[in-house]
């Protein structure tokens, strides 16, 4: 039997875990310091830096009071986000800040109000910490996902579309699709960045598109929900995985 990931929770225990796993299953599923990368956002956000690929302004405050000192340096609205969904409790997205004057509160509630599940914390403590990204008003109407397969060899195949409707409306999980060609440039570099950490396997990640330029936001590293879309033209991502 084949096992792969569909979520975030799985995708980081099977590759956690896999050298148990691969006792029992047949894997595809690259090392965890390849997968935490992709699913940790500040490492995310270093990965896209060394790869070319630009991504929001986001801070990564260290403690409360850098907090404070960030609160009327940065330009508003923004998002308090989490640094990673794996093992969260609640799965929220993010709580959105539009004064300064609001910044510390939420903060303060966000760490209050979510929860993250021991396993993780022991393996980064730091993830319990929020991060504080720059929110960019248009962007539930121009997410541009790029998906696709990177084989062991190094080979990229790639579909991309339009994410025309999600829920929660502002900010939230895709459920309508548009077909479009993968935006220019993108391609290469994800390409270029999957061989460089060597990732393999399935993937959905998501830009912001503000004009000319295409904000990374998330990388999945996983089976994703829209991929009965990519199947449909001609990119089999399961039969590949198997």
């Amino acid at each position: 039997m084949v096992l792969y990931p569909r979520s975030e929770d799985l995708a980081w225990l099977f590759s956690a875990h896999r050298h148990q796993l691969a006792e029992h299953f047949r894997l595809l599923s690259p090392t965890l310091d390849v997968v935490y990368g992709f699913l940790n956002k500040q490492r995310l956000h270093d990965l896209c830096g060394e790869a070319g690929l630009e991504s929001p302004i986001t801070h990564f405050p260290a403690d409360l009071a850098e907090v404070e000192r960030l609160a009327h340096r940065i330009e508003y609205p923004v998002m308090v986000k989490p640094q990673t969904q794996i093992f969260l409790d609640t799965k929220v997205k993010g709580r959105r800040v539009d004064r300064p004057g609001e910044l510390v509160a939420a903060y303060v509630d966000f760490v209050r109000q979510n929860r993250y599940h021991p396993e993780i914390v022991r393996t980064d403590p730091g993830v319990v910490r929020p991060m504080i990204q720059a929110f960019h008003v248009g962007a539930a109407e121009t997410i541009h996902s790029v998906s696709g397969f990177a084989a062991p060899s190094g080979e990229v195949e790639l579909r991309a579309a339009t994410k025309i409707l999600q829920w929660p409306r502002k900010i939230g999980t895709g459920i309508c699709f548009e077909a479009e060609p993968v935006a220019q440039g993108l391609g290469e570099k994800l390409a270029a960045l999957c061989r460089r950490v060597g990732y393999h396997g399935a993937f959905e990640v998501e830009f912001i598109r503000e004009g000319d330029r295409s904000l990374l936001i998330d990388f999945n590293p996983r089976f994703y929900g829209q991929m009965g879309f990519e199947e449909a033209r001609g990119l089999e991502i399961s039969r590949l995985v198997h």
